[in-house]
């Protein structure tokens, strides 16, 4: 079973050992208190019965989760978006839920694994780099998740650069202050007064050459490039695959693109991902694919 929840919708699929979709749905997340672990032991399994599945032959499961995976300790750290993950008892609760092994990973973590094995790239090093509610970064190296010694490699948003590193910026990093969803609303509202409107229709407003939505995303767009223009300085991937409700837009592309080039950096690896949404659930599925065969003796 993989699953990709978010701090907006959750995604689960079933699948064979060979990572063979048999059947997946989606639902809007359940933040109230504790109520998001009942809701994943549900909809594990009425998706069960609905792949006509007995339950007690869940080999594993694998949850991606916005924030940091500690399996150890049992709990998901800087997960302001789910506050129900930073406490233990919702992960023990899950894991007694399941028949099989539950394993945590971070969600950008495992868009990245989908680029590696799914994404048709031809390189030694790949990252994804998420952009949507907020920022992150998943890195694999010659088929490794790169996590680094305290499980937190990848978390780009505490960049510091574009917000102060030593200002009052609660949750969110120095970066992610700038790049998010909801920094570009505002942005864009600064600038016209209009009401409540979303990332989305900012972008659909810029595509129609809005003046004010232009210059929002193309601010959006230069903080972006200096992100990409720091992961490249540090991590020289082959590909950059951009994912997410906002880094999957071809206009983003175009407007970081510019921005590369300004700096003189090549922007050969940078690509948006052929994967879409589903980035995050393809490869918490490959990984609980692999956990599986590993647990029956197969080669993972």
């Amino acid at each position: 079973m993989g699953v990709d929840l978010g701090g907006t919708r959750v995604r689960i699929a079933l699948a064979r050992p060979d990572g063979t979709f048999e059947a997946e749905a989606d639902a809007a997340t359940l933040l109230d208190g504790d109520a998001v672990g009942g809701q994943l032991l549900s909809l594990i399994r009425d998706l069960s019965q609905e792949a006509q599945r007995h339950e007690d032959d869940l080999a594993a499961t694998v949850l991606g989760v916005p924030g940091v995976a500690d399996n150890t300790a049992g709990v998901v750290r800087h997960v302001p978006n789910v506050p129900a993950l930073e406490r233990a008892a919702t992960i023990t609760a899950l894991r007694a839920g399941l028949a099989g092994p539950l394993w945590l990973e971070n969600d950008v973590n495992l868009a990245a694994l989908a680029e590696w094995h799914h994404g048709g790239h031809t390189c030694e090093s790949v990252a994804a780099l998420a952009l949507g509610t907020g920022i992150g970064l998943g890195i694999v190296v010659r088929g490794e998740l790169l996590r680094g010694d305290h499980l937190a490699a990848g978390e780009i948003a505490d960049l510091p650069f574009g917000g102060d590193p030593f200002g009052a910026l609660g949750f969110a990093g120095a970066l992610e202050s700038v790049v998010s969803g909801s920094a570009l609303v505002s942005s864009y509202q600064a600038a016209t007064g209009s009401g409540p409107c979303t990332a989305a229709e900012v972008f659909a407003s810029a595509a129609r050459n809005d003046a004010a939505a232009s210059e929002a995303v193309d601010r959006y767009a230069h903080h972006v490039a200096r992100s990409i223009i720091a992961v490249l300085a540090i991590l020289d991937p082959g590909v950059i695959a951009l994912t997410g409700s906002i880094g999957a837009d071809p206009y983003l592309l175009r407007c970081v693109n510019k921005w590369l080039d300004k700096a003189g950096v090549s922007s050969d690896a940078l690509v948006v991902s052929r994967l879409g949404a589903r980035a995050g659930l393809i490869g918490a599925v490959t990984a609980a694919a692999a956990k599986a065969r590993a647990t029956a003796g197969a080669p993972a």
